[in-house]
């Protein structure tokens, strides 16, 4: 009995464990420290996820860099990839489809038209087509008449 009781207690413990736990993601946002030299490493700046940098050399697990505008600077050759990270092109393809809906939104006003036509404009067409159906039907049948009759309107 007492294990039993000490098995359902500590069943209870987990499952309230779990209610009550949030969910949490991990993110891939990394800042990487840039060292002033490859013996002292201290620490002159961080670059975030995805910053361009220009490798001169490698020795000891380090990388000697160059950053456009900033100089150059000891980094740990782990924190480099030839790939473009997942963030940074994710960021790229947003900025990318910001500008292409803006550049729609900019056409679509440059070029806007409606192609259903006015609905006066729909009125005289049907108004002249319906007069001229009588008109055409008025004459064809007088001039029937005329034929049947000899030439005489009835």
């Amino acid at each position: 009995m007492r294990k039993t009781s000490q098995l359902l207690l500590l069943g209870a413990a987990l499952l309230a464990g779990q209610a009550w736990a949030d969910t949490l993601y991990v993110t891939d946002r990394v800042l990487a420290d840039l060292y002033a030299t490859e013996q002292t490493r201290e620490i002159i700046g961080r670059l975030p996820t995805g910053t361009p940098v220009e490798v001169i050399k490698v020795t000891n697990g380090l990388a000697q860099v160059r950053l456009p505008g900033l100089g150059e600077g000891w980094i740990k050759r782990e924190w480099l990839s030839e790939q473009v990270p997942a963030y940074t092109l994710l960021l790229q393809l947003a900025d990318q489809h910001d500008r292409a809906r803006s550049e729609l939104k900019t056409l679509r006003d440059q070029h806007r038209y409606d192609i259903r036509p006015e609905l006066w404009m729909v009125a005289v067409i049907v108004g002249g087509a319906l007069l001229f159906g009588f008109c055409f039907g008025a004459f064809w049948m007088d001039r029937r008449f005329r034929e049947r009759h000899g030439g005489f309107r009835v």
